[in-house]
């Protein structure tokens, strides 16, 4: 053999070696799409009108703690809509006062004050056109951002999330397995409020006679049965709450995984507050001593323990007969943060991997079979140096 060839034997087996090991494992190192190894495809829609009516009951309770703050009576400050706040004060002389309050709503461009009516001490303000246009993007956008990092988190690897339209998210997770667990992380609002309960309910009565005698200010929310041998879950009536939200997830620092003490089998995620909401949730337990707090997650309450003494640390526990891959997943929708609307499947497919079996596998064919017919040439034209 020519002295000058040991050179390139050795550049081409060193070349060899390091594709091999750039490659292996295939599985890990190739990633296969949608259409190759199967998996969901689904098209979302956002319900950015939820997000404004959101917004507004967070104007909605600014504004009575606002008044609250400056010894305002009111006889009613409520949503009306979904861009609309009406308030009614209590006396004539607080009318003026009332104004100058508003003014701090109004200053910004969001919100205007209109129909002002001095004699029966009632106003509006309505968010303006420009300000809903810009909370719905804001919100499906948020929504785009917090999916992807959901999506991360799960563990899907290369998924497709991307924009369709002003209010829609086409989401791709190839070698989804577990596709209701998927599309149950996906569709979670994850909006976590804490309620006042007022009473407790029968869970055996009527929903719509319990609701039909309830006053405007109060709800009723029910909670999660779960079979322990099946598994599957229903809902019942169990409390009556304050609509009024004390707390919500916006104040979390951290949500974890633990084993509940008292459900064994049952897992149960403990949540960490920030500065600010432990600061808040010890002003709300202070104020509340000896009666019942509820814990909602997306309108279920989870649990409702009584209020024994003012909580300072900032902690808190979920519970609610959660799995382990339930509880995992609750974790990471508290830690990306809850959805700004919520969303609804418009389309879905689920796409099976034997299509893409097939052409996996003439794909393979087709390799072997093009590198030993060049192999072949190769020795039977240039002989040893083709080798």
């Amino acid at each position: 053999m020519p002295r000058n060839l040991w050179p390139r034997i050795a550049l081409v087996v060193l070349v060899a070696l390091g594709s091999v090991w750039y490659l292996y494992p295939p599985k890990q190192t190739i990633n296969l799409g949608l259409d190759l190894q199967g998996g969901i495809h689904l098209v979302l829609g956002v319900e950015t009108s939820k997000a404004l009516g959101a917004q507004i009951d967070r104007v909605a309770e600014d504004l009575r703690a606002a008044f609250d703050r400056k010894g305002i009576a009111v006889q009613r400050v409520a949503r009306e809509g979904d861009a609309a706040v009406v308030v009614e004060i209590a006396s004539p002389q607080s009318w003026t006062d009332a104004l100058t309050v508003t003014n701090e709503f109004t200053g910004g461009g969001g919100f205007e004050r209109r129909e002002e009516n001095q004699a029966a001490r009632r106003f509006k303000l309505v968010m303006s056109e420009r300000y809903a246009a810009k909370v719905k993007e804001d919100a499906a956008a948020q929504v785009l951002e917090r999916l992807r990092n959901r999506i991360d988190q799960f563990g899907v690897r290369e998924p497709t999330i991307a924009r369709q339209g002003a209010d829609r998210v086409l989401v791709q997770l190839p070698g989804v397995q577990d596709v209701a667990r998927a599309k149950a992380l996906i569709g979670q609002t994850g909006l976590l409020e804490f309620k006042l309960v007022e009473r407790f309910v029968d869970e055996t009565a009527r929903a719509e006679d319990i609701e039909r005698e309830l006053p405007p200010d109060q709800q009723l929310l029910p909670r999660r049965i779960v079979d322990k041998e099946t598994r599957t879950e229903r809902r019942v009536p169990y409390v009556v709450v304050r609509r009024a939200v004390l707390l919500t997830g916006e104040g979390l620092s951290e949500a974890r995984v633990e084993a509940d003490p008292n459900s064994l089998g049952n897992w149960q995620v403990g949540v960490t507050f920030n500065s600010s909401g432990t600061q808040r949730f010890a002003e709300v337990t202070e104020r509340n001593v000896g009666r019942y707090l509820a814990i909602v997650l997306d309108g279920v309450v989870t649990s409702a323990p009584r209020i024994n003494e003012r909580i300072p640390g900032g902690r808190a526990v979920i519970t609610g007969q959660f799995t382990v891959e339930q509880s995992r997943d609750l974790k990471i929708v508290l830690n990306e943060g809850a959805l700004p609307a919520s969303v609804e499947n418009l389309e879905e497919r689920t796409v099976g991997p034997s299509l893409g079996a097939d052409s996996i596998r003439q794909g393979i064919v087709a390799i072997l079979a093009s590198g030993v017919i060049v192999f072949v040439f190769m020795v039977f034209y240039y002989r040893l140096s083709g080798l």
